[in-house]
């Protein structure tokens, strides 16, 4: 059976998963990690409420 790639945005459905994820990402330290992870948060919602749903994912989790 061959297998599928792997797709972090599919696991990321709700803004606490995407803040939850961002803040592991950050307290690593990792610039390149941190680039990766914006990008696979972009992923999760439509083009064109990428920076108003990530912002609010990011600043306040609680807030869909």
């Amino acid at each position: 059976m061959a297998s599928r790639p792997y797709k972090t945005s599919h696991y990321l459905k709700d803004p606490q998963d995407r803040a939850a994820y961002l803040n592991e990402v950050l307290e690593s330290g990792d610039f390149n990690a941190f680039l990766l992870a914006l990008k696979n948060l972009t992923e999760t919602t439509s083009p064109a409420s990428n920076i108003n749903r990530l912002s609010v994912d990011v600043f306040n989790p609680q807030n869909p």
